[in-house]
């Protein structure tokens, strides 16, 4: 007999029962083992599927009982106790971790960080669930709709948001390190995400690790990096400031909007004229999303955006969309590092833009009207109008002077004018 079971349509388990019991495919548990970020020295030792109740139960043991002989086995046996804990579900199937151990050897495995698949020994839930809901909840996102999101039992959630009210974890949620299931340790181990540190031992550490995983023929080390990583975060969290910042952990809780560079210390907000919104919401630069609640709500920005806006409206977009970035930031960590990524990449670039020289045709042809530049932005527009009304007065040269000048200090800006004139300048005389 063999069952599958499809999660999301890309991982299964096999199971076949044989004579001598159930038999698992170590293939399949070592896909499970990197799906829920279980890395050594715990493992999963056996898995039981409930077909007629929906409940996926997977038991959880750590090496160090691999080693012991029977008898110390069996002297210690007397001792240990089931933890259990309710997990993210598996499509329909809710989630049951068990793990068998005694009091002392839970404490020396969690004793420096929990790690997500696990929880409290006396907590219903593991860290990964109770942060998850307890992020959305300080949301305030109400209990229905984090049970619609989640697929977790609303009387579950609305327990542990009453149970968690005014602890630590609930009111420090935002200063959190995001989960050793967090995609982001993955890509910064992988250089996929360029994390900037000036600390040695966090280089050498990185480098350690690339090497690792570049050379290793076991998929589970991924995992026990990611874990090495994550706890040397924790360890060093005093040294790690502006590395904190840069993955979206900042445990002052301050704006994680702002940037810091290393150079000067100096930290500059994204203020609502910074032209990395309008590039983003005019799609010059693609910021690329997981979030599908984000992605819709953007898309919806986008739409209104690219309308005939004036500026006021176009500058109340763009602080709706920084609200909302602030309201979601725990959700929204790997979106906030992009926009910081496309400002900097704004900020350093050259200051050309391919605006026409002073001299150029392009500018009387404005001035006159010859060229309908169609711009929404409200400056500019006050200007022209002023401008005109110099040139009406033979002010020409020195008209058409001042308006390049504007272009040049209002750059980034004005970058829909700016293809406006690269495109129409050929054809002026």
């Amino acid at each position: 007999m063999i069952i599958i079971f499809t999660m999301e349509g890309k991982y299964g388990i096999i199971i076949r029962n044989h004579h001598k019991g159930l038999v698992l495919d170590k293939l399949r548990v070592r896909e499970i083992e990197n799906f829920l970020g279980i890395y050594s020295p715990f493992y999963i030792k056996d898995m039981k599927l409930d077909n007629e109740n929906d409940v996926f139960t997977i038991l959880l043991d750590d090496l160090s009982n691999k080693n012991k002989s029977l008898a110390s086995r069996f002297k210690s046996s007397s001792k240990k106790i089931n933890y259990r804990w309710k997990h993210i579900k598996f499509g329909r199937f809710d989630t049951i971790i068990e793990f068998n151990s005694s009091a002392s050897s839970f404490e020396r495995l969690t004793k420096l960080v929990c790690p997500a698949f696990l929880g409290s020994a006396n907590k219903e839930h593991t860290k990964q669930v109770t942060e998850t809901i307890l992020f959305a909840h300080n949301k305030k996102i109400d209990a229905d709709s984090i049970s619609t999101l989640t697929g977790l039992n609303l009387d579950d959630i609305k327990k542990l948001i009453v149970d968690n009210e005014s602890s630590q974890i609930s009111q420090n949620t935002s200063s959190l390190l995001p989960l050793e299931t967090d995609v982001i340790w993955i890509k910064i181990i992988n250089r996929e995400f360029s994390l900037k540190t000036s600390l040695t031992p966090l280089r050498m550490l990185l480098h350690k690790l690339e090497l690792t995983e570049i050379n290793s023929e076991n998929s589970n080390t991924l995992q026990e990096s990611v874990a090495t990583l994550r706890a040397f975060f924790i360890k060093n969290k005093a040294n790690l400031t502006e590395e904190y910042q840069q993955i979206g952990a900042k445990a002052d809780r301050s704006n994680p909007l702002e940037k810091t560079t290393t150079q000067s210390k100096k930290s500059n907000s994204l203020t609502p004229s910074h032209p990395v919104w309008d590039s983003i919401l005019t799609e010059k630069f693609s910021l690329m999303s997981s979030n599908l609640a984000f992605n819709l709500y953007i898309s919806r920005l986008k739409g209104l955006y690219n309308k005939d806006l004036s500026t006021s409206e176009e500058r109340d977009i763009i602080i709706e969309l920084m609200k909302y970035l602030k309201k979601n930031i725990n959700s929204l960590r790997t979106e906030l590092i992009s926009i910081k990524r496309i400002a900097e990449t704004i900020d350093t670039e050259p200051k050309s833009n391919n605006i026409p020289d002073k001299d150029h045709s392009i500018w009387q042809e404005i001035l006159t009207e010859e060229f309908e530049l169609n711009s929404s932005k409200l400056n500019l527009n006050l200007l022209l109008v002023k401008l005109k009304s110099q040139v009406s007065k033979g002010m020409e040269q020195e008209s058409c002077y001042e308006l390049q000048q504007f272009f040049n200090d209002n750059y980034r800006s004005l970058r829909r004018e700016i293809e406006i004139l690269s495109t129409s300048k050929s054809h002026a005389v």
